[in-house]
């Protein structure tokens, strides 16, 4: 392959597209020619066929990126690009992810067409989610809340929440403000009520590892306050290892030079949580998700035991 073009790889969703889209605006800033003459190559991904299983602890590995490793694999696909919150931990051998574009706003949002608030949800009123951190987390503060299966594109979830008439929806900020729905957003969810998937409102772009050359071009668009928030975020999703029934979330901050990580554990009952935080110095990334995941996970199980 020379660097005159990319063939580049993604799923077929508008989000995705635009999210592509942005990768391709930060390439032609760097390199206009390969940027020009590169090709979107939409790929179909378990997690687009199927829209009845809820996202959580039982989601399958790989459920929105195999096919695309697979292109990337076989050489059909020059890179990809992933939205990080979708991208498991654990890696092909032989794939890096040596760019991160500069991270969205990243907290989850919560939309409804009659009430401001989550707060201000009647006593039983239905949440539309396929979520189950989402849910685990909004069990704590309001245990009377239903939830009703609302799977699709961004765009389909806001449709279905009106059509059902659901009291409303929590979704990713970054979602909606990069297509350009912000407008339904009600209210951002702070990390202290609802912590966000580790990774979320971060693209990454990802390649073979013996493709020396694409590495070291992406690397000169590489954000690297959001490489390093996102790569704490993710060894401590993996750190953590959580298992069935379990929920995960986590969010790191860069202030200067020092990294401030969040990460939680909830339970899918909605009945007990354990979260806590780690600071630290952002070249240590890694490590202090590492801490923090085995943290916690020292924790549940003393927990289980008891």
């Amino acid at each position: 392959m020379t660097l005159s073009r990319l063939r580049i790889g993604t799923r077929g969703s508008r989000l995705a597209l635009v999210q592509t889209r942005l990768f391709l605006r930060s390439l032609a800033r760097i390199a206009p020619e390969v940027a020009a003459q590169s090709e979107i190559v939409p790929l179909r991904t378990a997690g687009d066929r199927n829209h009845t299983e809820k996202l959580g602890s039982n989601t399958p590995v790989g459920f929105f990126t195999n096919e695309i490793d697979g292109a990337l694999l076989a050489g059909h696909v020059d890179v990809a690009v992933h939205a990080m919150k979708d991208v498991p931990v654990i890696r092909p051998e032989g794939f890096v992810v040596p760019c991160m574009l500069k991270r969205e706003e990243p907290r989850d949002v919560f939309v409804s067409q009659k009430f401001r608030k989550l707060q201000h949800l009647p006593k039983g009123a239905i949440l539309g989610s396929a979520s189950l951190r989402r849910e685990a987390q909004i069990k704590l503060i309001r245990p009377d809340i239903q939830f009703a299966l609302l799977r699709g594109d961004v765009e389909d979830r806001l449709l279905s929440m009106m059509e059902r008439n659901l009291a409303g929806t929590v979704l990713a900020y970054a979602g909606l403000k990069r297509l350009s729905l912000d407008k339904f957003i009600n209210q951002i969810l702070d990390e202290d009520s609802v912590l966000p998937d580790p990774g979320q409102g971060a693209i990454g772009v990802e390649c073979r590892a013996d493709k020396i050359g694409l590495r070291q071009l992406l690397e000169t668009i590489n954000d690297r306050h959001t490489h390093s928030a996102v790569t704490a975020e993710r060894a401590f999703l993996e750190s953590v290892g959580a298992g069935v029934g379990i929920a995960v979330g986590g969010l790191a901050a860069i202030e200067g030079n020092t990294l401030y990580l969040k990460g939680g554990l909830f339970s899918a009952d909605g009945i007990s949580s354990n979260t806590d935080t780690i600071i630290g110095s952002k070249g240590q990334a890694r490590v202090l998700g590492q801490i923090l995941g085995r943290r916690l996970r020292e924790r549940l199980l003393l927990r289980e035991v008891a």
